[in-house]
Order: C-alpha cells, then structure tokens, then sequence
C-alpha cells in the first residue's frame, strides 16, 4: 500500500510533504526536510518502487483517481520503460508499468513489472469507516493545520515524527482491510480478487461463478443493440414538488430498503436473443424496449418518464420521442399518457437476479452491523447492476515523449483526443469501441509455435521454459509464461447488458413512483423524492412499511422542512 500527505500551500496549490510505502513486513518513508522539493521526493519514491522483489506485486492507493494520481502519474511515466494505463469516466481503474533493473543479463530477470490500483473503487467508503467496518488497526488522527503552517524546515521537522506515524498508519490500516476482503471473498464465493479492479467487477465476476445459472441466456450487447438503447438507460428521478411545509406542518421522511436490489429480485428481464420490429407493436402484450412518440397529459403532478433536455435528465410534459423500457410505458399508460410505436427490440423474458439476491439479502441480514461481512454484502447487492450497463467506449492511451511527432501533429492540427502533458512524457488517448464479441482462444500448441518464431527459439526451449528449463527463469522465460497465459485465456466479450442494466433502472423508477402516487391520490402533500426516497406530509399506510426489501422505512419526522433544490433539503 501506498499513502501520501500533502501541504496546502497559500495560493490554494497542492504539494506533497511525506509518503510511505509498506509492503506488509517494513515501512519505507519519505519526507520533504530530505529532499530539495515536493517533485524530487516523489520521483525518488517512484524509483524505489522497482525492485526485483516488487516484481509483478499490485500496489493499492486509497483514491489514486481522486487525489494520490494527480502527484504521481508524471513521474511513473518519466521512470518506467512501459506504461499503461486504464482510465475510464475520469477514473483511473489501473495502471501498469515496467522498468529495466540495472546489471542483469538475460540468464536472470531484468525488469520489475507493478499493477497500481484504487482501492476507493474496490472498497468505495472511507478508510476510517472501513478500518471501523472490518475490525482492523484504527486509522489515526492528524491536524492537517499543523502541515498547512509550516514555512521552513525547522517547522516541519517538529511534525515529522507525527505525519510520518499518521503516514504509516494509514498504510497499515489499508493492507490490513485489503488482507481480510480478500479473505472473506475468497471463503464466501472462492473467488480471488487479485485480478479484480472494481467493486461492480467484483461483484459479476461472484454472480457468474456462484449464482448465473447456465440457461439464463442474459444477451451481450453489440454495437447495434447498444446504441439503440443507451438513451433508455436513465437513473432516478430527483424532484422538489413542493418547497416547504406550512406551520405546524409534520414532514414524513421514508426511504425503500435496497431499492435496486429488490427490483432485481422480484421481476423478470431481457433474456435471449432480441428481436428488432419496424413499425407500430402493441405495448401491452409485448416485452422490450420501444421507441416511440410521447404524449404527455397536461394535468400530471408527478410526471414518470423521464428524456433529456440540454444534457439534463427531466421528466416533462407535452411531447417528444425516445426509448422506453414496455413495462414502464404500462405503467404510464394507466396516467393516462398516450403513444406512437415507431420501432421496437423485443425480448423473452426470465428471472434471473432472485438467488443472487436472496442469498446475500440473506447473509446480510445474518451479520451484525459490526461485522465486515455485512458491509461486503451490502456493497454486492448494490454494484451488481451498474456493470450490465457500462459504455462500451474507452480510451486507449499512447506514451509519447512531450515534443513527439504524434504530439506535435495532435497539437497542431487540433484532433480529437485526449492529452495528459506529463512533464517530459505525454499520454494521447483516442477514444476506441471495445471488442464486443468472442473470439476463441488459442490453443497451446498454437501459441508455442507462434512464441518459438517470435524469439528465434525451438518448440521445445519453449515448451521447456515455460516448465523449467534453461530459460524459466530469465527475461525470456518470464515472458514466454505471460504471452502463453495470455493468449490461451478465452477472450470473453465485454459484459454489458445495456438491456438488463436499462430495466434495472426502470423498473427502480416505477416502484418509487407507486409510493409517490399514493401520497398524492390520499390527499397528502408531496414535498421531495429522490431516486429511493420521498418525503410526504402524510404517513404512508403500515402495510407499505416493514423491513422486507422494497418496502419503506421511516427515516425521519420533521416539524419543519425547506426543500431549496434537488439535493439541498
């Protein structure tokens, strides 16, 4: 594990002042009284890091995409010989890199490889909360104010003993909740996440081994499919109905127990392959997605579907077109919305959520609060559903050094990519489709002809060194057992659903909207709701509240309440 600490300056500027590396046996620190400047401290603590017994180790960083990237990105790049990088949505999901060791031959290894990692992304809560939540080493304490003051370096060496603790601590803390997630994981679904970057990752990766049954025939999204129904995929639904109660007004605050976790339990999704219709289909009888023209009625106090509109998500009246999960126009049917089917993608339908969510709503009910297991379950019921509707687009990125030809024609001539200027390296990253079909994997006799011919060897020093032979455990052999592992793994398609993820969403949207109605159709006032949530001047009926998913809890009584924006209450 890896932690920074860093000084804010007077102009607002951020600069880092101490870091400490543990490896889960020794602590390596850094401080700035020992360095000419924030950049030679970092740079030297990069450098530190490629050693032959980090080798192929997988480094954590608690929001490398939120804060630690921004400080050490430039100088992973100047240092290592290779550098890759997965950015997605802003989110730095991983990053690789190499770099030569000095005084090798080819008879020993001669580069150290290192995997970087959010841990944030994994385990998505704070440090002090997951230290709390698994049961391991307190995180400590420290008055940043302290390091904010310091001017010189006699100052700061009357905090280096603190901040170099806090440093460690924070270390600690992380190796240690990381230690026993992956335990725990390992032990309730025998999966290892050592190649698992994101808790949502994590999460299909346990559904497909444990829960997927294996006539569930989910269909992949191709390009196609994809670009139809992206505009279907929307979230909840955030609006202030009315702005404050009156005097003496009580304000009723409820919340749906695991909202998207119920409705994946409780209904059917799209399954198989889909059917693309041109022209009118009968909403009622059919299952899908359709695109079709909106009429809105005009006397609706809370309006259901939502479209966009100047980039923003809205539920409106009046008329327009867009995409529609069919059980939703159902519903806003019965409202007395009226539609032109213009085309549709239909599906069959199937069940496929309810163990995966039984079991963990099961498990999680089994242990305490204190317990980390329950922490764990609730992270997997909730982040299941959001990897079925990931984009498709991500950017590749390219290392070039600043002042390349690439970098030059990139600047001069204004093309659409991303730049990232480094220092003395620059990342170009060109948005690219990801690969949505299955290709076969190749067998391991094909790959050790195709490596034999790519480094000038015989069949059989291949077939060797990847046993152990003259050449295991040299440059060459490290290779030939990373390039056979890679290409003989079957090249599964991306995991997305966008149909699934899209029902998911909808479906969510309905049942928060039942609740809704019902304040509204009983007289009462509805004042706010949010994607799970609603606060109501009436309380809603005994059998609408209980501990079952899907249900509501009352969450709060207020005597006065102000509602200034969606998200400001």
């Amino acid at each position: 594990t890896l932690d920074l600490e860093t000084q804010r300056l007077s102009n607002g500027n951020l600069r880092v002042i101490s870091a400490v590396v543990y490896d889960g046996e020794a602590y390596k620190s850094y401080f700035i009284n020992e360095y000419s400047d924030s950049e030679s401290l970092i740079h030297e603590m990069i450098h530190d890091l490629f050693i032959s017994e980090y080798h192929k180790k997988t480094i954590y960083l608690h929001n490398l995409s939120g804060f630690d990237g921004m400080f050490i990105l430039k100088h992973l790049a100047e240092i290592a010989d290779a550098f890759d990088i997965i950015r997605k949505e802003d989110k730095i999901i991983s990053i690789q890199v190499s770099k030569k060791l000095a005084g090798g031959d080819n008879k020993k290894a001669t580069s150290t490889k290192l995997i970087l990692r959010d841990s944030l992304l994994l385990l998505p809560s704070s440090l002090k909360d997951l230290g709390k939540g698994f049961g391991v080493e307190a995180k400590g304490d420290f008055d940043h104010s302290k390091s904010d003051q310091c001017s010189t370096p006699e100052h700061f060496e009357h905090i280096r003993e603190e901040l170099i603790e806090y440093n460690k601590q924070d270390c600690l803390v992380l190796h240690q909740v990381l230690v026993k997630f992956s335990k725990l994981i390992f032990d309730m679904f025998q999966i290892n996440i050592g190649d698992i970057a994101t808790a949502p990752s994590l999460a299909l990766g346990i559904f497909r081994s444990n829960f997927m049954d294996k006539d569930a025939k989910i269909g992949i999204s191709d390009l196609k499919l994809y670009t139809k129904l992206r505009n279907a995929y929307t979230g909840g639904a955030v609006d202030v109905f009315h702005p404050s109660s009156e005097p003496g007004q009580k304000v009723y605050g409820y919340d749906i127990n695991s909202l998207y976790p119920s409705v994946m339990k409780d209904y059917d999704y799209p399954v198989g392959a889909p059917k693309f219709v041109e022209g009118n289909v009968d909403i009622q009888s059919n299952f899908g997605f359709m695109k079709v023209k909106v009429t809105a009625p005009d006397n609706l106090y809370v309006p259901l579907l939502q479209t966009k509109l100047n980039g923003r998500t809205v539920a409106p009246l009046g008329s327009w077109t867009g995409w529609y999960f069919s059980e939703e126009l159902k519903l806003a049917l019965t409202l007395g919305y009226q539609f032109e089917v213009i085309e549709a993608v239909l599906f069959e339908r199937g069940n496929i959520f309810q163990g995966y969510v039984e079991t963990l709503y099961k498990l999680r009910q089994s242990f305490d609060k204190s317990d980390p297991r329950n922490m764990i379950t609730k992270l997997l019921l909730n982040s299941l559903y959001g990897k079925f509707g990931m984009s498709p687009y991500l950017t590749e990125w390219r290392l070039e050094d600043s002042g390349s030809a690439l970098h030059k024609m990139v600047k001069k001539d204004k093309l659409p990519v991303d730049i990232i200027e480094l220092g003395s390296k620059v990342l170009i990253g060109e948005e690219t489709i990801m690969n949505l079909s299955v290709q076969n994997p190749l067998s391991q006799e094909q790959v050790v002809a195709m490596l034999a011919k790519k480094h000038n060897l015989s069949v059989q020093d291949v077939l060797t060194s990847i046993e152990d032979g003259e050449y295991a455990h040299t440059k060459i052999g490290e290779e030939l057992k990373d390039e056979l592992k890679d290409l003989t793994k079957v090249r599964k398609h991306l995991q997305i659903s966008i149909q699934v993820a899209s029902a998911v969403t909808a479906y969510a949207r309905m049942r928060i909207y039942n609740y809704k109605l019902w304040v509204v159709k009983n007289g009462g006032t509805l004042f706010y709701s949010d994607t799970d949530s609603i606060y109501s001047s009436i309380q809603l009926p005994p059998e609408m509240i209980s501990n079952e998913l899907g249900a509501m809890k009352l969450e709060y009584i207020a005597d006065e309440a102000v509602f200034l924006a969606p998200k400001v209450y």
